[in-house]
């Protein structure tokens, strides 16, 4: 609820002591008469909180009446503490509260908020569901009401990326660590270097406030012969002597493995053969799952070794990292970012713990790399322009199209509309032309303007990419509308069985892709599940697509929108484009909404050409 708004509309009220008509109102507000209605409709509760009611007199307006003035004035005119005035800002209003320790009643939030208890509880469920995500929850207990809980540890992690940290402390902090840092000739990217300021200047804040970590003699012993140790040694004696705190040999050791989670890695870096053998084993369960191999790739092999030795630390004690780019990472690399959560399942065997989103984007860019090499030389394409204005025009148009879409042709050249008959298309992959061709060809054609106009440039990139040929995965009899079914099981096994009346597939198909799902979540946001077998099963790549006739929570969002994917066992260089062209649907939250409203195939086709 917007309480800017009401105070507007109360302030209006205020000094009318007859009835308002709902045209003024909205006029003076800026608001249509039906927004003033429905306003005031969902402020029942919060007006009765505030000590006052607003009475509704067909063909006259609105009335307000204040029944207890000392509420209303501290609703209205209170300026000490800024009142949430919607879910988000009431989000974090609970969380700063919780912080402080101890337990806190529901009660006391309705009144110092101003909303009903539903509201209310809609609210913590939101925070719960962040809260998870830093190994956190919300615990409750009869007539004391809801406090947080987990480690100090896990709580510094949460506020290293929900709180503000002022500036002034940040430059000072950055100062003292700079000095340690040169000193000591200690590389960090400037990303982790950002996150690690927050870190220290959180950790000072909690220590400040007694908020302390507890011992661990594990991390100790690992941490204390290490470098990152003697760093986060000299670097507290600064902080201590600056911020009048204390750090225990707990607050250095969490410190050290900080900066040991965040330490950039190169190539004089000890790779171990443990290592080497998690890297193997990441590399083959890649080939398993996409029948791409990657084993040769000495760099990429490498990179992953150093990003996992340093992941193995921030897994072992919950450090978190953010990665801003992880959203552009699963739309426009998603055939990396599928093959990095494969990876990642080894990697969890490995450490014991499951990797986190944000962890698997950052290994999703070293397949991403690898994929370019891989690719660089096989993906550009073979162009026949064919132009019908005479030479000059056609060399003119054979530069723009070399200046615009270069990186992705191979070989261009051009031609008129007589010459085609004696062509040779042998090593062409595509005939672009400015005028209309009525004859069949052994190649996909497409008509374009003289001067391209944007769905041009559309059309071009999406066949140049592979795109549209990545629709060549996809079947009408393996789309299924309106799928009844209560859990991800029974959508699993009926997808399956739907499969299994159109395209051969294995007996332990079914078996295969309910095992990966439970390795590692596939979940892919958005109302939107893409599960797959954990190993190659079947001669030719698909994917089957079932709208459910209601969403359901797959394991822990809910789901309506479900692509099952079967990659071929024969090599196959196509899957980027595939993946691209899928990923890029399966987070536009316009496409899947439109899709669930019609739900059929030509509409699927159609979304995922435009989206």
């Amino acid at each position: 609820m917007d309480n800017k708004r009401l105070k507007r509309l109360l302030s209006l009220l205020l000094n009318e002591t007859s009835y308002t008509p709902a045209r003024m109102l909205a006029a003076e507000l800026n608001l249509s008469t039906k927004t003033i209605r429905n306003l005031i409709k969902d402020s029942s509760t919060l007006l009765q909180n505030i000590g006052a009611t607003i009475e509704i007199k067909s063909g006259y307006g609105f009335k307000l009446t204040i029944t207890d003035h000392p509420k209303f004035e501290t609703f209205m005119f209170d300026r000490n503490e800024k009142l949430p005035d919607n879910s988000d800002e009431r989000v974090d209003y609970i969380l700063q509260k919780l912080l402080a320790n101890g337990y806190h009643k529901l009660a006391q939030f309705e009144k110092s908020l101003y909303i009903a208890r539903n509201t209310l509880s809609s609210d913590i469920r939101k925070l719960e569901n962040i809260l998870s995500s830093y190994n956190l929850q919300i615990v409750r207990k009869v007539r004391h009401g809801i406090k947080l809980d987990g480690t100090e540890n896990d709580i510094r992690q949460l506020l290293t990326e929900k709180t503000a940290v002022p500036p002034e402390m940040q430059t000072q902090v950055s100062q003292y660590m700079q000095i340690v840092l040169d000193r000591h000739k200690f590389n960090v990217s400037d990303y982790a270097y950002q996150g690690l300021l927050l870190y220290i200047c959180v950790a000072i804040q909690r220590i400040s406030q007694n908020f302390n970590l507890s011992e661990n003699l594990h991390i100790y012993e690992e941490m204390h012969n290490r470098q990152e140790f003697t760093i986060a040694s000299e670097l507290a004696a600064l902080l201590c002597e600056n911020f009048t705190i204390s750090f225990s040999n707990a607050e250095i050791a969490y410190l050290a493995a900080n900066f040991a989670g965040k330490k950039m890695r190169n190539n004089n870096n000890k790779i171990t053969p443990r290592m080497n053998i998690i890297i193997e084993e990441m590399l083959e369960e890649v080939y398993r799952a996409f029948n791409i191999n990657l084993s040769n790739d000495l760099e990429l092999k490498i990179s992953l070794c150093q990003h996992c030795t340093a992941l193995e630390i921030r897994v072992r004690y919950n450090l978190k990292v953010h990665n801003p780019l992880l959203n552009e990472m699963r739309q426009q690399h998603s055939l990396a970012y599928q093959m990095a959560i494969q990876a990642c399942s080894v990697v969890a065997k490995h450490f014991g713990k499951p990797v986190d989103d944000s962890e698997i984007g950052y290994i999703a860019f070293n397949f991403g790399l690898a994929l370019e090499r891989r690719n660089s030389t096989i993906n550009k394409k073979n162009i026949l322009l064919v132009c019908s204005t005479g030479t000059g025009s056609a060399k003119l148009l054979e530069y723009k199209y070399r200046n615009e879409f270069g990186s992705q042709i191979d070989n261009l050249s051009t031609c008129s509309v007589a010459e085609l008959a004696t062509a040779d298309f042998s090593q062409i992959d595509y005939i672009i032309s400015t005028v209309k061709l009525n004859d069949d060809f052994p190649v996909p054609h497409l008509q374009v303007q003289y001067f391209l106009t944007e769905s041009d440039h559309c059309a071009i990139r999406t066949m140049l990419t592979g795109d549209a040929k990545a629709l060549d995965y996809y079947n009408r009899n393996l789309f299924i509308s309106q799928l009844q079914a209560e859990n991800r099981t029974e959508v699993i096994k009926k997808m399956c069985n739907h499969i299994a009346k159109y395209v051969e597939i294995p007996p332990k198909f079914y078996e295969s892709v309910m095992q990966r799902d439970a390795a590692a979540s596939t979940e892919f946001g958005n109302m939107v599940a893409m599960p797959h077998p954990s190993e190659l099963l079947t001669a030719t790549t698909f994917v089957c697509v079932a709208i459910l006739e209601k969403p359901i929570i797959w394991k822990e969002k809910p789901v309506q929108v479900v692509f099952l994917v079967s990659v071929q066992t024969q090599q196959n260089r196509d899957l980027q484009p595939f993946y691209n062209l899928t990923a890029k649907f399966l987070l536009s939250e316009e496409s899947i909404n439109k899709l669930i409203k019609t739900p059929d195939f030509d509409s699927l086709t159609k979304l995922l050409l435009n989206c």
